[in-house]
């Protein structure tokens, strides 16, 4: 999936085109009747700020209760719904060019692309919410969209540097520390773009989880295995039942870089996952135990659909291998990104419906998963939402080179905050099976903090740069990990530096994704 890193690089430096465009000449807007989100006191007015950094409001706060029924102001149709910052916002774009926003959040009733009316309920307040407009980069006085008459603007000039920060061009690279400072650039730069009660979610979040790394950190003392140990190969027979990620086809997926001879397996017990159900096709001699089971070969447009089916798939592989395996032997499932969702999916249908399956599956192994999201399905979305630059995903598109849509069902449902991942996220994880969640310091595609997984052994290695989300299953620090898994052994001693870098690394690539992916839609 590196294609999906230049995804974010391409639409990062498109961003810096849209937000200063000026909207380009169009028919009369059609009327639109508004009404207030909520029936609820303003506790905060529209207050606009005399500069890009200054103090203000850019929108109405209302003094509302969390669980409060949020309705949407006017006809319209959705172009963002996802989570900002670790708050769950939604934008939708009208008729007239107006673009209203809404957040927190607690709960949301649509998604993307969905056509709203207006008075019709959207979800549920966080707390107090807020209500802003924009046309284009103008803030909109929203009470002024109230009584019928022209709305009311305030421009927010946005400067073309930061003092102290770096400026990328658009041949920027983002290798380790850049990453962490192109992030906070744009997050600085564009802030004011975004509720305030979103941006100061940043620093919360890097104290909590910088503050969570150092308990872990202290925590795992004592089972951490120091680096300069060798764990020695499994001596017992165990089988490998590899799951590609998105975008991933059956010549070609990052899995397939797990050194899995190196890990002891022997060639013929190891299976990929098809897409389209049963393993994928090998050139390998498969050992006779598994020659049953159906091949099918897929593409990379068979990994875009529902991940709900895709699991059902692997769950009907993984009862097929438990039933050819013998008794006493081993399957640990090593997943890439999208793939170790597909895994999680799998493991839930088989606790419920199968669970002696369960059994033979000793070992998980997550690599890059986005457990809480990928910020990359987001700006996809954001893209081909874009109100003043609708050529955007196309352009993207063509850099990528994968064969996504914004509609693709497994996009929205990679999305921060989607419902499959409230959902999935609920589920704990079965009772004798051991999760062991990889993530790479500064993957942009799948930042850290979106790969912990609660209840696993979350491990974070230094393979850094913009490959870093497919360079992970091949790297020699995953495998380490993988086989410190196998021989029951703690991951690999780090400092506590490392363990506050990592911390903060995945904290500001995360949000500053977070940011342009709401920017490129609003």
């Amino acid at each position: 999936m590196h294609v999906l890193v230049r995804c974010v690089a391409a639409m990062i430096v498109a961003s810096g085109l849209v937000v200063t465009a000026a909207p380009a000449a169009a028919d009369p807007p059609s009327p639109v009747t508004y009404s207030p989100p909520v029936d609820a006191p303003i506790s905060d007015p529209f207050r606009p700020p005399t500069n890009p950094y200054g103090a203000g409001n850019r929108g109405l706060e209302y003094a509302t209760a969390r669980g409060t029924p949020v309705a949407v102001a006017a006809d319209g149709k959705v172009a963002f719904a996802g989570v900002v910052a670790g708050k769950r916002w939604l934008t939708i774009r009208h008729a007239d060019g107006v673009r209203t926003t809404y957040g927190p959040l607690e709960e949301m009733t649509v998604a993307a692309g969905d056509t709203v009316t207006r008075g019709q309920i959207i979800g549920t307040a966080a707390g107090d919410l807020t209500f802003t407009a924009r046309v284009g980069e103008a803030y909109v006085d929203p009470s002024s969209l109230f009584d019928g008459g022209p709305p009311r603007v305030r421009l927010v000039p946005e400067p073309l540097d930061r003092p102290g920060l770096k400026r990328h061009s658009a041949g920027f690279s983002i290798p380790g520390a850049d990453a962490l400072l192109s992030a906070l650039d744009w997050q600085w730069r564009h802030e004011y773009a975004i509720p305030a009660t979103a941006t100061l979610s940043t620093g919360r979040d890097l104290v909590t989880n910088n503050a969570d790394a150092l308990l872990d950190w202290n925590d795992r003392r004592g089972t951490c295995t120091p680096d300069v140990y060798v764990p020695p190969p499994p001596t017992e027979r165990r089988f490998a039942l590899l799951v590609g990620g998105l975008g991933s086809s059956g010549t070609s997926a990052a899995i397939a870089d797990v050194d899995t001879r190196a890990l002891g397996y022997d060639a013929g017990d190891v299976v990929r996952f098809s897409y389209t159900g049963g393993r994928v096709p090998t050139s390998n001699d498969v050992a006779p135990e598994l020659r049953r089971i159906r091949e099918s070969d897929y593409n990379a447009r068979d990994t875009v659909g529902d991940l709900n089916a895709a699991g059902h798939e692997l769950a009907e592989l993984l009862t097929q291998m438990a039933n050819s395996v013998p008794d006493d032997a081993p399957i640990d499932v090593l997943a890439h990104s999208q793939g170790g969702l597909v895994t999680r999916v799998a493991l839930h249908e088989l606790s419920v419906t199968n669970p002696e399956v369960l059994q033979h599956v000793h070992l998980v192994v997550t690599m890059a998963t986005p457990h809480h999201g990928a910020d990359v399905a987001a700006l996809v979305q954001g893209a081909a939402a874009n109100p003043i630059d609708p050529g955007l995903f196309e352009g993207v598109q063509s850099l990528i080179d994968l064969p996504i849509e914004p509609d693709d069902v497994a996009v929205g449902q990679l999305a921060p905050g989607s419902p499959f991942l409230d959902e999935l996220n609920q589920e704990p994880i079965p009772d004798g099976v051991h999760v062991v969640s990889i993530a790479g310091r500064t993957d942009l595609t799948v930042p850290s903090t979106r790969a912990h997984l609660d209840g696993a052994t979350n491990v974070v290695v230094g393979v850094d740069g913009p490959t870093a989300h497919d360079q992970l299953p091949g790297s020699g620090a995953t495998r380490r990990e993988i086989a410190l898994a196998q021989a029951g052994l703690g991951p690999t001693c780090s400092d506590v530096i490392d363990a506050v870098v990592d911390a903060t690394s995945g904290t500001l690539v995360e949000h500053g994704e977070d940011f342009l992916a709401a920017e490129l839609s609003w």
